[in-house]
């Protein structure tokens, strides 16, 4: 009986570390299934910025019709070539690069929201600080 209670413990703290695991539980990750081609793509507008979560830098695409998305999507370009100096352009900047569509990442209906973030890797080739434009507002 000794036996049978350590394995049930055993078992309950491996069920509790799987349920308190890092996994993100209301993302779900959708690939394209058809194999994507690299694009060029020059003088965009975007928002340069360190994410804490995902600890890596993010363009986010500003004012780009290419790269508009309905009112509860979103898009994010993760840079793979970020050099040092290219921190101190964080805010609004114009980049040049290579883009790489990798995957659509769906929020689900338990967190409450819809929609979710198209995923890009980008490696840049140019990066300019830019003056964010003026709000008619």
């Amino acid at each position: 009986m000794k036996k049978i209670l350590n394995y049930l413990f055993v078992l309950c703290l491996l069920v509790g570390a799987y349920g308190c695991s890092d996994d993100d539980r209301d993302v779900k990750r959708i690939y394209p299934e058809e194999k994507q081609e690299p694009f060029e793509r020059e003088n965009l507008k975007g928002y340069l910025r360190y994410d804490n979560s995902l600890k890596r830098w993010i363009i986010y695409p500003v004012d780009e019709p290419e790269f508009r998305t309905g009112d509860e999507d979103s898009i994010s370009f993760l840079i793979e070539n970020m050099k040092d100096e290219y921190k101190a352009y964080e805010g609004d900047v114009t980049f040049s690069g290579t883009l790489l569509y990798l995957y659509y990442e769906a929020r689900l209906p338990i967190t409450g929201c819809h929609g979710g973030t198209y995923i890009y890797s980008l490696h840049l080739k140019d990066i300019q600080k830019r003056e964010p434009a003026e709000s008619p507002y």
